[in-house]
């Protein structure tokens, strides 16, 4: 679904998949911009038989708008060493369309917003930066990820650790259903990532357990559908007790960008046409 907030450009390709791709970055003070990216699919962008493999029509024509750059392969993103080879060995071969416009954003510090329908690499997207940014050697709580599903948590955790495999990355998914002491020991112990979803993470937080003073990247994955489940007072609560000076990443499937109105991003984002 588009926004209706701007038309944007929409290309047919050979393998009947549409693509749409919109991206504005709103100045709200000098130092921090967001960008907003958006990647609409009819079908999926990922074979059946093929589902750790992005597939890209060679022949397809990508628009953006003006200042973000389509970056073919993963080592021209200045990706570690180490993870370009948890990369490959993961079995992906060069990055979905949506990870050549998102990922330098990202790597770059921006908050983003990266819209798009599933089986186009998002959570992929997601584990690829979140191992890029967190510095291994320092045992804490660097990056956060919000899901609304346990299942989705936990496939987030397992892709995490498996890319992650050469940077000796430390995850663990607290979700419901899961015991709590078994957590407690597990961020006692101390990881890089948390990937849980809002309840169990909240808990966590209050118990004083996940510790979030070195939390430096949120991700909201599929932030419009935990709003849609109610998670938002959740959301709130968690996002309350972070740094300041947080990067928000949020992998969106839907076209519901107005829930972010000073919401998350502590700002306004007016998206307009381009």
């Amino acid at each position: 679904m588009q926004s209706d907030r701007a038309q944007k450009p929409q290309i047919q390709n050979t393998h009947n998949t549409i693509y749409s791709f919109a991206l504005t970055e709103i100045s709200t003070n000098p130092y921090k911009q967001t960008t907003k990216i958006s990647l609409m699919a009819t079908t999926s962008v990922v074979p059946a038989n093929r589902r750790r493999t992005a597939l890209q029509p060679e022949d397809a024509d990508f628009e953006t708008t003006e200042g973000v750059k389509a970056i073919a392969s993963f080592e021209e993103m200045g990706i570690k060493d180490d993870l370009l080879r948890g990369i490959y060995q993961y079995g992906f071969e060069k990055p979905s369309a949506i990870q050549q416009r998102a990922v330098t954003p990202i790597i770059q510090g921006r908050d983003v917003i990266a819209q798009a329908q599933s089986g186009t690499g998002k959570s992929s997207m997601i584990a690829l930066t979140v191992c890029q940014i967190v510095d291994t050697s320092v045992r804490e709580v660097q990056a956060l990820i919000v899901s609304p599903t346990r299942e989705l948590a936990s496939q987030t955790e397992k892709v995490i650790l498996a890319i992650g495999d050469f940077i000796n990355i430390q995850a663990h998914a607290c979700v419901g259903g899961k015991s709590v002491g078994e957590d407690i020991r597990k961020l006692e112990y101390g990881v890089h990532v948390v990937s849980g979803t809002p309840g169990r993470v909240c808990d966590m937080i209050k118990r004083r357990t996940l510790r979030t003073r070195a939390i430096k990247l949120l991700v909201l994955d599929e932030s419009d559908e935990m709003l849609s489940r109610g998670f938002k007072d959740q959301i709130y609560d968690v996002y309350r007790y972070l740094p300041p000076d947080l990067q928000v990443l949020s992998p969106l499937t839907y076209s519901s960008l107005h829930v972010f109105k000073m919401k998350f991003l502590q700002f306004n984002l007016n998206f307009n046409s381009n």
